[in-house]
């Protein structure tokens, strides 16, 4: 999202703010007016290596991230810094368990999901609408524990309703959301010019596709990443005034809440239930932005 850098969060984050450095010490507003907000229960802030966190996810005991557009070709296995055991990250950087280079190039990665078997790597943000090299990558979560990636699928698509591809700053074809449903991933588009998202349907198979247009929702914002539990649809992101809301669906409607956040940048987003509480949580990443240092934080749901 190299270009939302240049020119939108001009607009977006001309606020004063400061850098804070340790654990829980996020900028977090009182809005005892709004009861709507979500509050924020804990935060961690992420070492420099992940100024620029695009995506979260969770499986095999870890927190799962990559980093924006432009930035080494890397996925993290991320230790849970809220699991109880937090006390032994002393340090920022012991948030990463390990990492792992690809063997492809980080144009513009801007989501992650997964199955039982396969990582999926978005590498389709389209800021300016001109891309004709949208790609999702399909990598063996096995080779990613080994530290052994040699062989990547890589799934290539268009958009079918995409006829135009001249340079432009408000358009409906970039993208940073993606979730797995059975033998198909589903998108979720930024559109930059009315706050909807568009959702389309793609196979997991590797080669060149045209993906399906399913329909449209309107969650009043600009969309950042996507989850699913039990059958909802959990959408992050901002506004122009740089707020953040979290929109929760059940495909055909939806109810909107906004995060008692700063302004931020929040970029990744999962869902996470307690084995023995069966408590569940939300979990967001945020990149670090002059109001907000980048990191992880926790929200509980029952809220």
């Amino acid at each position: 999202m190299k270009l939302l850098k240049k020119f939108s969060f001009v607009i977006l984050f001309l606020f004063e703010g400061h850098l804070l450095s340790a654990q829980t010490e996020l900028n977090i507003r009182n809005s005892d007016d709004n009861s709507n907000c979500l509050k924020v229960e804990a935060f961690f802030e992420f070492p420099k290596e992940l100024q620029e966190s695009s995506a979260l996810i969770y499986t095999q005991g870890y927190f799962w991230t990559i980093n924006d557009g432009g930035n080494e070709p890397y996925i993290y296995a991320l230790n849970h810094p809220f699991d109880g055991n937090s006390s032994s990250l002393e340090k920022k950087k012991d948030v990463i368990k390990f990492k792992v280079k690809l063997p492809f190039t980080n144009e513009d990665w801007e989501a992650l999901t997964y199955d039982s078997m396969y990582f999926y790597i978005g590498d389709f943000g389209n800021n300016l609408g001109t891309r004709r090299n949208l790609k999702i990558y399909k990598i063996k979560i096995e080779e990613v524990f080994k530290n052994q990636v040699k062989f990547v699928d890589t799934i290539s698509f268009s958009y079918p309703d995409q006829v135009k591809f001249n340079k432009r700053r408000l358009h409906a074809f970039d993208c940073e959301s993606m979730i797995q449903i059975g033998d198909s991933l589903v998108l979720f588009t930024k559109n930059w010019s009315n706050l909807n998202t568009n959702i389309y349907k793609i196979s997991k198979n590797k080669g060149m596709q045209e993906c399906r247009a399913l329909k449209t929702l309107s969650p009043n914002f600009f969309v950042s990443d996507a989850a699913i539990h039990e059958g909802m649809i959990y959408l992050c992101g901002y506004n122009y005034l740089g707020n953040q809301f979290i929109y929760k669906s059940n495909w055909f409607k939806g109810t909107l809440k906004k995060i008692d956040l700063k302004p931020a940048q929040i970029e990744g987003i999962c869902l996470v239930e307690n084995q023995k509480s069966s408590e569940l949580s939300l979990f967001l990443t945020t990149e670090k932005r002059k109001t907000q240092p980048a990191g992880i934080l926790k929200i509980k749901l029952n809220q």
